[in-house]
């Protein structure tokens, strides 16, 4: 994963899917490169600002950035 792809959370993760359910983030940062699985900071476009911290095995790739 690298910054400016999207994502959703994983949808068996049933804590993370009733806060998020479908709703897409976009990564900005990559706050951890060297654990495996990498920690990313993700936006949220929910229409709250909101920025969070998830672990790669924990969402999903929608759309990769070129």
């Amino acid at each position: 994963m690298k910054i400016g792809d999207l994502v959703i959370v994983k949808q068996d993760i049933d804590e993370y899917v009733d806060i998020h359910g479908k709703v897409p983030g976009i990564i900005t940062a990559i706050i951890s490169p060297e654990t495996s699985p990498q920690l990313v900071e993700v936006f949220w476009t929910s229409g709250e600002s909101e920025f969070e911290n998830f672990y790669a095995d924990e969402i999903e790739l929608i759309n990769e950035s070129r």
